[in-house]
Order: C-alpha cells, then sequence, then structure tokens
C-alpha cells in the first residue's frame, strides 16, 4: 500500500471512533440526536447545560430507538415554526426529522427544539410507529388537531408545556444572557 492511502486508511479510523465532539458526555446524544448544522448542534448542547428538562430528552432519546435528524426548514409553513415527520426505519432504528424555522435562536431555537425532541420522545416510547400512517395514528390519540382548514397537523399538551418549560429554565441561565445563536 502507498504511505498516502496508509494515511488515509489510519485518518478514517480515527475519525470514524471519534465523538462527533470532543466532549465525551455527549457522545451517546449524538448518536441519537444528528445535524449538518453546528448551530442546532450547539443548541443542543446549550440545551443541555442550561435546562435540566431538555437534558431529560436527550437522555430519553439516547436510550432508545429513535434517531433524529435536526434540519432548518428554510421554507417555513405560515404559523409553523418547527415540526417533526417520520423518516424511515431500518436496521431496527427509527428515524424521524425535526426542521426548525433559522429566524429563531437563543432560548427561543431551545423551546422550539425541546418541543420537537419532546414529540420524539412520544414516538420513542410508541413501538408501534414504524412509518407515516402509525405516526398520524399516535397523535390522532395522544394529541389534538393544530392544524387550519383541514390540515393534517397534531400536537400535544406534553410537548407544548415542555417547550415552555425549556424557554423557562433557559431564561433564567447564561445561555439567555448571552444569546450566542443570533
Amino acid at each position: 500500500m502507498t504511505r498516502f492511502a496508509v494515511s488515509l486508511t489510519l485518518l478514517l479510523n480515527i475519525t470514524m471512533t471519534m465523538p462527533a465532539r470532543a466532549d465525551e458526555g455527549h457522545r451517546d446524544a449524538r448518536a441519537h440526536i444528528r445535524s449538518d448544522h453546528h448551530a442546532l448542534l450547539d443548541a443542543v448542547d446549550a440545551g443541555s447545560r442550561e435546562s435540566a428538562t431538555f437534558a431529560g430528552l436527550v437522555r430519553h432519546l439516547a436510550s432508545s430507538d429513535v434517531v433524529v435528524y435536526l434540519v432548518y426548514d428554510f421554507a417555513p409553513r405560515p404559523g409553523v415554526a418547527a415540526h417533526i415527520s417520520f423518516v424511515s426505519t431500518a436496521g431496527g432504528w427509527r428515524y424521524v426529522r425535526v426542521a426548525i424555522d433559522p429566524k429563531y435562536s437563543g432560548w427561543q431555537r431551545l423551546g422550539l427544539l425541546g418541543h420537537e425532541l419532546e414529540h420524539a420522545v412520544e414516538i420513542a416510547d410508541a413501538t408501534s410507529v414504524v412509518d407515516a400512517p402509525s405516526l398520524a395514528a399516535l397523535y390522532r390519540r395522544i394529541g389534538f388537531r393544530s392544524g387550519a382548514d383541514g390540515e393534517d397537523r397534531f400536537d400535544t399538551l406534553d410537548a407544548i408545556k415542555t417547550g415552555w418549560r425549556i424557554q423557562q429554565e433557559a431564561g433564567r441561565g447564561d445561555y439567555a444572557a448571552q444569546d450566542p445563536f443570533r
């Protein structure tokens, strides 16, 4: 093998065994909460530091079979700041996508992420959810319709309360004063 190939193989092996962040405490969370957007991963870190409720959601997901992909929604529907959708089931894992309107930052972003992570926990706890139709059935059972004009959108009181609680917890901490995500 050439020196380049050996170096590349070594680099790939090191990279693949490293946690997504240097912080060892987030290794399990990073396996379950992923994003290509560093600001969203930074918000997960901040939420875990600033809010016991947020940290509990992250721990719950880390012990589940649900993987959450965080993305920005650059073309949100009117009145929708964030939403979750079912992506796939494969290899014993269930994948969901959480989309956040990028105009929200700071404690508002933490509240929205927490609200949607509560939905991810609801999905994690409902092993019957394996696709979009079973997700809709879950929310018809545990939630209430929140879409206008017959839109098929649902919410839960638990997610609403969780989002508000996280905003309050984060609003009291250093995170609210620094607001690093503006």
